[in-house]
């Protein structure tokens, strides 16, 4: 072997190492058994190929299949990495070549009340799930069905499934009205939350999930409500320093961080529930707005025009040194900043052109990421509780609707199948 040829030997482990692909290496097994592990971020990564093989004469079996199928796919990471194919046992289907994992649905004859699954890995004929589900529960089969969508991610791609994960959001009709919704992460199983007269938006779950922070609007006042997620009355928060904008919870959900505006001016203030103690945070006579609590309860994002009137950037606030600084410097005009569960990001909404697009910023190297693009608005982006997707709201169809994408952007899909005149706007993502 000559110089060169090292040299370019040495260049391709030092591009494999770069992408972060673990290789498993064993004396005469065949190369395309050797990959042990998906690594999902690697730009090298191809997509993994599912199959789906699950009966058509048994309604409740197809019913599962349906659920399971409709959850891996609104995984928008694997969107672009895996292929669903449904069969009847009774087509001729020859193997694909690139086949990597089997799930096999099947009801026996001797039980017809159970659905008995397996999830098979055919580069080593490996069994990663077997179990079975009994039919007498229709609300049994759905949370077995999502239990087993994430359990196939987990077992596939190492992947934290999102299925038992939900979404908070704004629905508002024809008729105006903005009301606070609740749906699955399939976009199914919805339910109102709000049933007050009001303009209601800016839902946000606290860290149990138990609660939900949101605003209402009337004809001549704004207030905060915290509404458990199994009651229909909320309690509501006013103040006399002036109307409520916005609210983001603690860590700890024993405080909340709210947007209060007076006279043309708005400040951010710090609010203990227990003992009702209200704290002013910013005292600049500016717009400051858009507060969020980072996820080790540290650190504060919001959104301010100090430098610039009508100019917001998104700034840090740190409750240790009590200092202020400014994240963004780029872009005329960028808002509604959500921390990663990491606590490394923050995805936010940026004009460009005189469109609202996605954008993501490392708080330590700062450098903003574009994720969204197009001549229509994608605003209040959040993130999935594995911090590998986004939901956000995207004017891309005429109205506001829900969509996904990957945390690096890409593709994205439908949340739900709402008709066209409804839409869809302030999307939470239920925490981790």
């Amino acid at each position: 072997m000559n110089r060169q040829q090292r040299k370019w030997i040495f260049r391709f482990w030092r591009l494999l190492l770069a992408v972060g692909i673990s290789i498993e290496l064993s004396i005469g097994i065949p190369w395309a058994q050797e990959i042990q592990y998906f690594d999902i971020d690697s730009p090298q990564f191809k997509p993994v190929v599912l199959e789906i093989d699950a009966p058509s004469n048994n309604m409740d079996a197809r019913a599962f299949f349906g659920i399971v199928q409709r959850n891996l796919k609104q995984s928008i990471f694997l969107k672009n990495s895996l292929r669903l194919k449904a069969y009847l046992p009774s087509e001729n289907n020859a193997t694909s070549p690139d086949l990597t994992f089997r799930l096999k649905l099947s009801v026996p004859e001797d039980a017809p009340a159970k659905i008995q699954y397996r999830l098979q890995n055919l580069a080593n004929d490996q069994v990663l799930i077997e179990s079975q589900v009994s039919l007498e529960s229709l609300d049994n089969l759905r949370q077995r069905a999502l239990r087993l969508s994430d359990q196939i991610l987990k077992e596939t791609l190492n992947l934290t499934g999102l299925a038992q994960t939900r979404i908070a959001y704004v629905q508002s009709t024809l008729d105006f009205k903005k009301n606070i919704m609740l749906i699955d992460f399939d976009g199914d199983d919805e339910q109102r939350l709000s049933y007050n007269l009001w303009i209601n938006s800016l839902p946000l779950w606290s860290s149990d999930n138990k609660s939900l922070l949101y605003t209402s609007f009337t004809h001549n006042e704004s207030k905060i409500h915290i509404q458990p997620t199994h009651r229909l009355k909320a309690q509501s928060l006013s103040f006399e320093q002036g109307q409520s904008l916005s609210g983001s919870w603690a860590p700890d959900n024993q405080s909340i961080l709210l947007t209060l505006m007076q006279e043309g001016n708005s400040d951010i203030y710090l609010y203990e529930l227990e003992n009702k103690r209200l704290l002013q945070m910013t005292p600049w006579k500016s717009l400051e707005t858009s507060p969020a609590w980072s996820p080790d309860g540290t650190r504060m994002a919001f959104v301010s025009d100090r430098l610039r009137h009508q100019f917001p950037q998104i700034f840090l606030y740190d409750f240790r040194t009590r200092k202020f600084e400014r994240l963004t410097v780029q872009g005329p005009y960028n808002s509604s900043p959500k921390w990663s569960p990491d606590g490394q990001w923050l995805a936010y909404e940026g004009r460009v052109n005189g469109t609202f697009q996605i954008f993501k910023i490392h708080t330590t190297i700062r450098k903003p990421q574009q994720l969204t693009f197009g001549n229509y608005d994608s605003e209040k982006p959040d993130w999935s509780p594995n911090g590998r997707q986004l939901v956000f709201s995207s004017k891309r169809e005429g109205n506001p609707k829900l969509y996904y994408m990957r945390a690096d952007g890409g593709n994205m899909v439908r949340v739900t199948d709402a008709p066209d005149f409804v839409s869809e706007t302030d999307p939470s993502w239920s925490r981790p």
